[in-house]
């Protein structure tokens, strides 16, 4: 998992992403934030992926926020993904986003 010019590998941005929706959904479980945290300082790559994804969520929810009634409908939307679903989708975007 070495980091190339073009960053981590899509197996790394996956995870990052796994991560990101576990503590979205788990935001008050301390010991899955320690996980998590330990899996970022485990490897430059993961700490790099993380950042790209949190980055695309602050970017997605800023431009959401401009359009009335956006979020709600997306998170309307979104509970009907399970999580393998989601992790596609967020994959595809993360990918697109930092080629």
């Amino acid at each position: 998992m070495n980091a190339s010019r073009h960053g981590p590998d899509s197996q790394v941005v996956k995870q990052a992403i796994s991560w990101a929706l576990r503590l979205r959904h788990n935001r008050a479980n301390v010991r899955l934030h320690a996980q998590c945290e330990h899996w970022r300082e485990a490897h430059v790559d993961h700490e790099l992926a993380w950042q790209r994804v949190q980055a695309l969520q602050q970017e997605l929810n800023s431009r959401l926020t401009a359009i009335p009634g956006a979020h709600a409908a997306l998170e309307s939307s979104a509970q009907g993904l399970d999580r393998r679903q989601a992790l596609k989708v967020l994959s595809g975007i993360v990918l697109v986003g930092s080629a």
